[in-house]
């Protein structure tokens, strides 16, 4: 099962699931959430697509890793 059940998001105080990733563009970004979106499934939504923007704008882990390595360590 890819989509979740609107249930889900209506659970959490959404309408529907672009009102929730509204609220993710809102708050790391609509580039960031937009990039994640596209290699992310829905039934990431509230896992893995969260965990990832969070490492992701807070400039830590795994994507600040990798940036310091495509930097040369001048990060």
């Amino acid at each position: 099962m890819d989509q979740l059940p609107l249930q889900i998001y209506q659970d959490k105080g959404f309408s529907s699931r672009e009102e929730y990733l509204d609220s993710l563009r809102d708050t790391y970004g609509a580039e960031a959430v937009n990039i994640f979106l596209e290699i992310m499934p829905p039934s990431e939504d509230f896992d893995g697509l969260v965990v990832d923007l969070e490492d992701y704008v807070s400039n830590t882990g795994f994507y600040a890793m990798c940036n310091a390595e495509l930097d040369g360590g001048r990060a």
